[in-house]
């Protein structure tokens, strides 16, 4: 059924869906401080349903793209949306994808990326859904290096043409020390995981990490 709504959103039919959302105000706010936008989400609900609110921020809006996906991603960018203003990042890992992430976030531009898609074998390993699970912290790193606040938000369906974008209150992260770095980082991977659970046990049907996902943590 998401497969289905992607293809009417894609094929120019949004009218036919209802949008609610939660949190835009903070949203706004969060962009008004000068110093761009990150917005963590996962693999869950449905990324053109949360378009819709991103193109109305006022401010463009980059979406990295793990290599594999972006083929995809660009034809989203370049049909459907294509009157807004989406750039695509492809994230290999190389120091060029984060140059360019944190360049889009000096410039005060919304960088949007994946909370539960690890590369390589990066990332920290904290308890999701029963059993411990690898998750990447290069988003929390990026804001907090960045000074850019941070907004996790989900965009689920509700419904026969309904959908809900809910974006929770900014985070700052912000490194004390070297020292402390693994420790913080953990932490706030662990927030933004305890967030997806509770999304995930209300809409278990809407999370789309097809691999198995639990052994990533070996």
């Amino acid at each position: 059924q998401l497969l289905l709504d992607r293809v009417a959103i894609l094929a120019g039919r949004p009218g036919s869906f209802r949008f609610e959302f939660d949190g835009e105000e903070p949203m706004r706010s969060a962009l008004q401080e000068g110093k761009g936008l990150v917005i963590v989400s996962a693999h869950c609900g449905n990324w053109e349903a949360a378009g819709h609110l991103l193109s109305r921020l006022g401010a463009p809006v980059n979406v990295v793209a793990y290599r594999g996906e972006s083929a995809a991603l660009r034809r989203f960018f370049e049909g459907a949306l294509a009157e807004h203003r989406f750039s695509l990042i492809e994230s290999d890992g190389s120091p060029d994808a984060a140059l360019a992430i944190m360049a889009a976030l000096a410039r005060g531009e919304v960088v949007a990326m994946h909370g539960d898609r690890v590369l390589g074998d990066g990332g920290v390993v904290v308890p999701f859904l029963g059993a411990p699970a690898r998750f990447p912290a290069g988003p929390h790193a990026v804001a907090a290096l960045s000074g850019s606040p941070l907004i996790h938000a989900f965009a689920l369906r509700e419904g026969a043409y309904a959908y809900r974008f809910h974006a929770y209150p900014p985070e700052h992260p912000r490194f004390a020390g070297r020292e402390t770095r693994g420790e913080l980082l953990r932490d706030w991977v662990l927030l933004f995981v305890t967030r997806l659970e509770s999304k995930l046990r209300d809409y278990p049907l809407q999370w789309c990490n097809f691999y198995p996902f639990w052994e990533s943590a070996t």
